[in-house]
């Protein structure tokens, strides 16, 4: 349904705008990713995963947010030491 359908009021209209611009905010960093640009997704990608619970995202667009994010934080080079310590 679009912002115009519906009758939906004012608040509708700005939810949805503010969801289509977090969905093309993470499709940026989809491909900032897939170009090898890692580094340049990470700051969009921690803006997206700061704003999950106000831009009212569905379940799966929050899990590709944090897993997109934990892989753009692993191939900058982000974490020096090892995810797991081996005692």
């Amino acid at each position: 349904m679009g912002v115009c359908g519906g009758g939906g009021g004012v608040a509708e209209a700005d939810s949805q705008e503010q969801y289509d611009t977090y969905v093309l905010r993470l499709n940026s960093a989809v491909a900032l990713q897939e170009l090898q640009h890692a580094r340049q997704s990470v700051p969009i990608l921690e803006e997206l995963f700061a704003s999950i619970e106000d831009a009212a995202v569905d379940d799966g667009a929050a899990l590709r947010v944090c897993m997109l994010l934990l892989r753009g934080l692993l191939e900058a080079g982000a974490y020096t030491r090892p995810l797991f310590s081996s005692t």
